[in-house]
């Protein structure tokens, strides 16, 4: 279970609103790391742009979404195809996927796509919940010298985007083409 949440929204610092898009800003410390989120709402989709100054050492940060959609498949692009995987096994419980992932409900009349500019690590701990590894600082004991050096990865600072994008029936042709 998380022993921090970064929570989405708040007072926003900053807002814009135009004519074809609306956009917030809000500012979060947490566990000793900074983070910039600044959403972008337009007619089709939900833009989250991600400026972080990661600090917390011994700790993953994921991005949960949960949404309306519910199964217990989710589709993951591949790259040159897409590959449908079920929940979280105790040997399985994060798979790659390039640019997206979709969960699309049981019924098959709607779903929700994410999308990614540069993460590449998926889990799905249950089935109303699709999560996203953005950062990892792993905690390295005296058992692990051998890896000493990655007690310091990802410290610093990182710019990432993700996209949301509700869809109807099917994701294809849109989630590979918005992605």
């Amino acid at each position: 279970p998380p022993y921090a949440e970064v929570p989405l929204g708040g007072l926003p610092t900053a807002l814009e609103i135009g004519y074809a898009a609306a956009r917030l800003t809000f500012e979060h410390e947490v566990a000793g790391s900074k983070i910039t989120q600044i959403l972008t709402v337009t007619d089709s989709r939900l833009d989250w742009d991600l400026a972080i100054d990661w600090q917390t050492k011994g700790t993953l940060l994921k991005a949960a979404f949960f949404p309306a959609a519910r199964d217990t498949q989710a589709t993951y692009d591949l790259g040159l195809g897409v590959i449908t995987r079920g929940l979280n096994r105790p040997k399985k419980y994060e798979v790659p996927a390039q640019r997206w992932a979709d969960v699309t409900d049981a019924s098959g009349a709607f779903g929700l796509t994410v999308m990614t500019d540069s993460r590449y690590g998926w889990d799905r701990p249950d089935a109303g919940t699709l999560r996203l590894s953005l950062i990892h600082t792993p905690a390295i004991n005296d058992r692990w010298k051998w890896v000493d050096d990655q007690k310091s990865m990802d410290l610093g600072r990182h710019r990432l985007k993700i996209g949301m994008m509700g869809h109807g029936p099917n994701w294809h042709p849109a989630a590979p083409r918005q992605a």
